[in-house]
């Protein structure tokens, strides 16, 4: 099976990669995310669950969070 992508999607893989390195150096689970639109990130976030003691801290939710507001 061949899978496909073009540069932005392989960029925004990139981005997510390089954002769970960064959780990973704060102490958290290595997750990162990002929202893109129109072949931009529009809002980008990684886990806080251990910070921030709190389950729901996903970096799906956060990024999710920080686009709508």
């Amino acid at each position: 099976m061949q899978i496909s992508g073009n540069a932005t999607d392989k960029a925004m893989m990139t981005r997510c990669i390089e954002l769970s390195r960064i959780a990973v150096s704060k102490g958290e689970y290595p997750f990162g995310t990002v929202i893109a639109l129109d072949g931009q990130i529009a809002a980008e976030g990684i886990n806080s669950t251990i910070r921030d003691g709190e389950v729901t801290r996903h970096a799906e939710i956060i990024c999710t969070s920080r686009y709508l507001i």
